[in-house]
């Protein structure tokens, strides 16, 4: 008051209004959320926006919220762009070569790995080691996959022949 571009005479009143800029919202808990969909939603409804997803290999269920761009309580404009890191699930699978069939299947399971075992006939090494796995050792999987170990037999004993 009075419209822009009015004269005024000297002394005459003016009305002024001052913006406190654009409206100010909260940042949301996003951390340890189950899914990447979770934090899309928690983000919405605070009027905010889902930025970059980043991926990344820990033991924490596969989609789970590690981490976000602007911590948690944080005052910020509304229609802000918050990246978030989430969890591949995926871990590094124990080595179990050469260890017996029970020590291998423990460090498996331990992990937080499925075992299946299968067996081979093989005069090289004790009865009960562990040959081979897939995956490999040091490879990364996803915590509670299957992990298959090849577990050494002895072989059956050569027939005698009959005079």
């Amino acid at each position: 008051d009075p419209v822009a571009g009015s004269t005024l005479t000297e002394g005459q009143p003016v009305n002024v209004v001052v913006s406190t800029g654009k409206e100010q919202v909260l940042v949301p808990d996003l951390t340890n959320l189950a899914s990447k969909d979770d934090a899309d939603i928690a983000l919405r409804d605070a009027q905010l926006v889902l930025g970059t997803v980043t991926v990344q290999d820990t033991d924490k269920p596969e989609g789970t919220v590690l981490s976000q761009s602007i911590p948690a309580n944080t005052s910020v404009e509304v229609g802000t762009r918050i990246d978030i890191v989430v969890s591949s699930g995926k871990i590094a699978v124990p080595n179990v070569v050469k260890k017996t069939k029970t020590q291998a299947r423990n460090d498996l399971i331990n992990a937080g790995f499925k075992v299946e075992i299968i067996t081979e006939e093989n005069g090289s090494v004790p009865a009960g080691t562990v040959t081979a796995q897939t995956p490999e050792g040091g490879t990364l999987a996803v915590k509670g996959s299957v992990v298959t170990i090849t577990v050494a037999v002895a072989p059956a004993p050569t027939p005698t022949p009959v005079p």
